[in-house]
């Protein structure tokens, strides 16, 4: 199989051995590939579909050429289309499935994440005055968190973005568990010192 022309994330034709032509385009949320006539693709012959999106009209993500590589690296060694259909339906299915597994960890690790920061934010003013927290809190390690938020950045439309954007910007806020403890007590220590000071003040006063 030889790779004639192609656009990262986008698409690619190949020809095979025995000279026919093979068009893959990578769609909004999958992958399809049909056999050519002339310069058009004309029948659909494999779809691969994600449970998400991975490219948009205007743009491509990471995991959209990402796809295309993993297919093309897949079939390179088919020599007429049922070959080609015995790599794409065993080892091109598999590989995609891997990708799909991948998001749906993505999602579960940053939803375990998002528990924390909804619960420092409504309990964490007064145990976690000077807004770090120990990482101890969280349900995993900061970088396997910050891969996946930078994972699923790739794939979301704006609205979605900003919150993950935000939570890796949250995501600095959370220290080793002495670091932390270090800062938020000596803040708590700052504060009743401050407190103490203005009763002093006041009862001078009066």
């Amino acid at each position: 199989m030889k790779i004639s022309r192609t656009s990262p994330g986008k698409y690619a034709e190949v020809k095979l051995n025995d000279g026919q032509r093979v068009f893959f385009s990578v769609l909004p949320n999958g992958i399809t590939a049909s056999t050519m006539f002339l310069t058009f693709p004309t029948k659909k012959i494999w779809e691969f579909t994600f449970p998400f999106q991975i490219r948009t009209a205007l743009t491509t993500s990471v995991i959209a050429r990402e796809v295309l590589i993993v297919v093309l690296a897949t079939t390179d060694k088919a020599k007429d289309i049922s070959e080609l259909l015995a790599l794409l339906q065993r080892d091109t299915d598999r590989a995609l499935q891997a990708i799909t597994l991948e998001h749906n960890e993505n999602i579960s690790i940053i939803e375990g994440y998002g528990e924390v920061l909804e619960e420092v934010g409504r309990n964490g003013a007064e145990r976690f005055p000077a807004g770090v927290y120990p990482d101890s809190l969280l349900p995993y390690p900061r970088e396997v968190i910050r891969n996946a938020l930078e994972s699923e950045l790739e794939l979301a439309e704006e609205a979605k973005a900003k919150d993950l954007r935000i939570g890796l910007a949250l995501l600095d806020g959370f220290v080793d568990v002495a670091e932390a403890d270090a800062l938020n007590t000596s803040l708590q220590e700052a504060m009743t010192l401050a407190k103490k000071t203005v009763r002093d003040t006041e009862r001078g006063e009066g």
